[in-house]
């Protein structure tokens, strides 16, 4: 395989994961008894330009399909990181009711309802139908296709580039790197600034979130890599930003190369100055990653090997893709994790891929609208547990984060269990029932409602095609008339003529017979 920006072999690896279904792609009772398409899941890293890579086996059309589960939205988190960048952006380059924001994955409209907010006029850009349609709810503008040269070139054209372009968690998400960054400088006015959030492969070996790799992400980003990526392309990095999301992601901000409107910040230089002194452009960096991925693997396959023979029930908080790289890379199937619980309605009553653990409805939730546990919850919260320790009431629960067992419910330990093992036996057959029958019901239904929207926009643009051809077709049938018309006018001159010309002719037989009469000779013997 060669790389996927400057072409060149690539022969350094960084992981291997085995094999796996794409992260995100949960299955239903349906899709339960289909055979799931699984794909290596290994990482090299180019020893020229420096970009870590995912070896080419999915394709995006095979990991971003119509029915997508990330929601953005149902992160309260990511939406408030999402409301104060909108808010830094708008005073940083004086955002105004003339200006042009668009976002590229703009998902369920999670940020963009936030410049729509602000008065300030926004497009979105999202290829899943299920995510494209609930951004559409919320009244944003969405083109529903991949972004790259051809579309950033065709909004150009229609008068549609941005004073800020956005792009939050999707530069590592794109198979074909070089064509989507040459977007961005077509889509850019000529002042225009660019900005793109990815988890910082630096921060993703030090702190070895091997979780963080999945089919999904493609590339696993350096400020090093990019600079020399964006300068190929016709973008500048002229500043950038560390963040804590994803256990530590960069925020880039970039122009067009032929304008350079922005000096350039200081931090850009200390950034690579730091990325050069840990190692980043070195093949001796990635060496031992694969070592302590391997690590945590055995330890999460102990701790639930040891829970099942100590009696205790073991269920996971949140159905995130991070997580289901752990559980495919471990090899957890159901008899060691049955059940995750996510608030995500997208996910509810849905498998996980490969692992098939079953997400459902929060326990929280649960208890709110069954009326169990209620007891347990107060005394919980009088102990000052967080909605984790309060969710673990009824489950011996694994709080999996950004860094492998960085969030282990194991700190609650024995006393814990003690206490609610009791309920655990009580409640369990009743709220498996409540979410059978509610959280299976209430996902059919969103996703129903999601395919509905997505389908009645297609039939809106068909109906307006339709009836832009039928104003067509009436407009040459008004022609047809009108020639129709003049047609029959000239049939009735012609006719007139006709008539005139019959009698023309019956006076000339008229006078050929007269004159057959008196001028005509019988013929003799």
């Amino acid at each position: 395989m060669n790389c996927r920006h400057c072409r060149q072999p690539l022969r350094l690896p960084l992981i291997d994961l085995g094999s796996a279904p794409p992260s995100n792609a949960y299955l239903d009772e349906r899709t339960l008894h289909i055979p799931e398409r699984w794909f290596p899941l290994r990482v090299l890293v180019c020893e020229v330009c420096w970009l870590a890579q995912t070896e080419d086996f999915a394709q995006a059309d095979q990991l971003f399909a119509a029915d997508y589960a990330y929601f953005s939205s149902f992160s309260t988190t990511w939406l408030q990181h999402a409301e104060t960048y909108v808010a830094a952006m708008i005073e940083r380059f004086s955002l105004n009711a003339a200006s042009h924001v668009v976002e590229v994955a703009a998902n369920d409209g999670y940020l963009l309802q936030y410049v729509k907010a602000g008065g300030i006029p926004c497009l979105g850009i999202e290829p899943t139908a299920s995510t494209a349609a609930a951004a559409w709810e919320k009244g944003i503008s969405i083109v529903a296709d991949f972004f790259g040269v051809r579309l950033a070139r065709k909004l150009a054209e229609q008068g549609r580039q941005a004073d800020l372009a956005i792009a939050n968690n999707v530069l590592a998400h794109v198979p074909d790197i070089n064509d989507f960054v040459a977007g961005f400088a077509l889509l850019l006015k000529p002042m225009g600034v660019a900005t793109f959030e990815f988890p910082h492969l630096l921060r993703l070996v030090a702190d070895n979130q091997f979780d963080t790799i999945y089919h999904e992400h493609f590339s696993y980003l350096s400020l090093t890599a990019i600079t020399r990526i964006f300068q190929r392309n016709g973008l500048a990095v002229f500043d950038v930003e560390e963040l804590p999301t994803h256990g530590g992601s960069l925020r880039v901000f970039a122009q067009r190369q032929d304008i350079g409107a922005h000096v350039p910040s200081i931090r850009v230089a200390e950034l690579l100055a730091d990325e050069a002194a840990a190692g980043v452009s070195t093949s001796g960096y990635y060496a031992g990653f694969q070592d302590r991925a391997d690590q945590v693997k055995n330890d999460l396959l102990i701790f639930l090997i040891e829970a099942k023979r100590a009696g205790r029930k073991v269920a996971a908080y949140g159905a995130a893709a991070k997580g289901n790289t752990l559980l495919n890379y471990a090899g957890v199937r159901p008899d060691l994790l049955p059940w995750v619980m996510d608030r995500n309605p997208a996910k509810q009553g849905k498998f996980l891929p490969g692992s098939l653990a079953f997400p459902s409805w929060p326990k929280p939730v649960c208890m709110k609208k069954t009326g169990c546990g209620t007891d347990f919850a107060l005394e919980s919260e009088g102990r000052g547990y967080g909605a984790t320790e309060l969710y673990s009431g009824m489950w011996w629960t694994v709080r999996y984060g950004h860094s492998p067992f960085e969030n282990l419910a194991v700190k609650f330990g024995e006393y814990f269990m003690s206490e609610v093992v009791e309920r655990v036996d009580r409640l369990e057959e009743s709220i498996q029932e409540f979410v059978l029958n509610v959280g299976i019901e209430f996902n059919k239904l969103y996703n129903s409602q999601m395919r509905t929207e997505a389908e009645l926009r297609v039939f809106k643009d068909e109906m307006k095609e339709f009836k832009d051809e039928m104003k067509e077709f009436k407009d040459e049938m008004k022609e047809f008339k009108d020639e129709m018309k003049e047609f029959k006018d000239e049939m009735k001159e012609f006719k007139d003529e006709m008539k005139e010309f019959k009698n023309e002719m019956g006076g000339f037989k008229d006078e050929v017979s007269d004159f057959k009469t008196n001028h005509a000779k019988p013929i003799g013997r």
